[in-house]
C-alpha cells in the first residue's frame, strides 16, 4: 500500500502513525452511517470496509516495529 511505504519517510512515525488510525476508525464510522442509510449498498460497504481493515492492520503492524524501534527492543 502506497501510504503504508510513505510512513517509512516521516520523521516522527509515531504520531503519524496514531492519526492514521484514527482516521481509519473515522472511515469506518462514515461507511457504517452511510450502510445504514442506505446511501451505499452492503457489496460496496463490504467491501470498503474490507479495505480500511486491512489498512488499519498493516499500520498497526508498523506502529508494532516503530514502538520497537523507539524502544530498542
Amino acid at each position: 500500500c502506497y501510504t503504508i511505504r510513505m510512513m517509512y519517510d516521516v520523521k516522527d512515525k509515531e504520531t503519524q502513525i496514531i492519526k492514521a488510525l484514527e482516521f481509519c476508525d473515522e472511515i469506518k464510522f462514515v461507511l457504517q452511517l452511510f450502510k445504514d442509510l442506505k446511501e451505499i449498498s452492503i457489496n460496496t460497504f463490504a467491501l470498503a470496509s474490507e479495505r480500511v481493515v486491512s489498512v488499519s492492520k498493516q499500520i498497526s503492524a508498523l506502529r508494532g516495529k516503530v514502538t520497537a524501534e523507539i524502544h530498542g527492543v
